[in-house]
């Protein structure tokens, strides 16, 4: 897949010159007269590369008077632009409108021939038609190209949607803003990543309490089969041609939390087994292969939450309620890790008042969520990170008191 992805890359930049040649033009005919402008949405499903989980959408204007047929797509963004991957984590990376003819974007998807594509013809009148228009000059001056990229509230998807809005005097809007839906946007996050399990896994620690607020449907439209859904469903669009039917991409065998569960408990078993048959060895390295686990872990996360909430412009990764048990300084524990593989001696005073700190941290984390306080969903870390914690805090302290054990 990595050499049909190199590929993917030269076909865009080939795309990109075409557009740069034969770009200025792409016109849409005779405005006067605009029954033979058809204008539609193409809808991608999602595909295994993590930046297009979502899918994606763009729209195609067809004038069979001139025998033009461009694509507008929002979803361009350069790999090379300074800072490229910080700026993608923090969401401040510019994105931009691109117009390809239409015969080499879909001759371009077709080859890949790996994601779901359907067309849908938009049912506009002359004016309004004369509108829409009007809107993609104004997007195609080279000052108003480039937008904000925000992953829920303005993507390839919603600037699609904003545009038949505002085409549409604001019919859309007033149709779907009030209508509640029972997903939020952790919901859409976890359904989509599945084939992701690790960011998946990684997001449900990192988002706060902003990700789990229920959406509404005008909302939801940031999802491109959503979009899609709701405007066949209004009558503004309909299904015109299936190019490409695939199904979905498959959940994958194993979760992240089972490899995390796997991961720790092998250790934890060991231990236990090892202190048991008071084999000192087995009980050091055992202790010395949760530490290096739990502090590269917890150190991970925690300096991901710091450093996210620190700097990152969107408020659903601000300090969330697992910031409680997720620190950077679990990142010590490495250090008596190595000490313990190489049969030093270690202070376990140190590790006793961490695993203590620990339970307290745990404690306050449950007594919070059971008074109601923690308004994010944390069915994820319930079920893997806080037993797994209490586990590792409890053999820190029994470490403590059993010291001779690795004496």
């Amino acid at each position: 897949m990595k050499t049909l992805f190199q590929i993917g890359c030269l076909w865009l930049i080939l795309l990109c010159e075409i557009k740069a040649i034969y770009g200025s033009n792409l016109t849409v005919g005779d405005a006067k007269n605009l029954d033979h402008v058809s204008i539609s949405l193409l809808t991608l499903g999602s595909d295994e590369f993590l930046y297009s989980s979502w899918g994606h959408s763009t729209l195609r204007i067809r004038d069979d008077l001139s025998g033009t047929d461009i694509t507008y797509n929002w979803g361009v963004f350069d790999q090379n632009s300074p800072q490229f991957l910080w700026r993608f984590i923090k969401e401040t990376l510019p994105y931009k409108l691109d117009v390809l003819p239409t015969k080499y974007y879909l001759g371009f998807l077709l080859k890949l021939n790996d994601r779901r594509i359907v067309e849908d013809k938009i049912i506009l009148n002359d004016e309004q038609k004369k509108i829409l228009l009007k809107k993609l000059s104004w997007w195609m001056k080279p000052e108003n190209q480039y937008y904000h990229y925000h992953s829920y509230k303005d993507n390839c998807s919603t600037q699609i949607r904003d545009l038949l809005n505002e085409t549409l005097n604001n019919q859309i809007k007033d149709k779907y803003e009030n209508r509640q839906t029972s997903q939020s946007w952790r919901t859409y996050w976890q359904n989509y990543f599945l084939h992701w399990p690790i960011t998946k896994f990684a997001g449900d620690l990192v988002f706060n309490k902003k990700i789990d607020k229920k959406i509404s449907a005008w909302e939801e439209m940031f999802i491109p089969d959503k979009l899609r859904e709701h405007l066949v469903s209004y009558g503004i669009a309909r299904p015109v041609k299936v190019w490409i039917d695939i199904p979905a991409l498959q959940t994958p065998g194993i979760s992240a939390i089972t490899w995390f569960a796997i991961l720790f408990l092998i250790p934890v078993g060991l231990f236990i087994w090892s202190t048991t048959k008071n084999s000192k060895r087995l009980i050091r390295i055992s202790l010395a292969l949760l530490c290096l686990i739990w502090g590269s872990f917890s150190g991970a996360f925690g300096f991901t939450i710091a450093f996210i909430s620190l700097f990152t412009e969107r408020d659903y990764f601000h300090f969330g309620a697992n910031s409680w048990i997720l620190i950077i300084l679990d990142w010590w524990l490495i250090w008596p890790s190595w000490k313990l593989f190489r049969n030093q001696t270690i202070n376990t005073k140190i590790l006793e008042k961490i695993g203590i700190t620990h339970l307290i941290g745990i404690a306050a984390y449950l007594v919070l969520w059971a008074a109601g306080s923690i308004e994010q969903d944390i069915t994820i870390p319930m079920q893997s990170i806080v037993p797994a914690c209490i586990i590792f805090s409890m053999i820190l302290i029994f470490v403590e008191r059993r010291k001779k054990l690795i004496a």
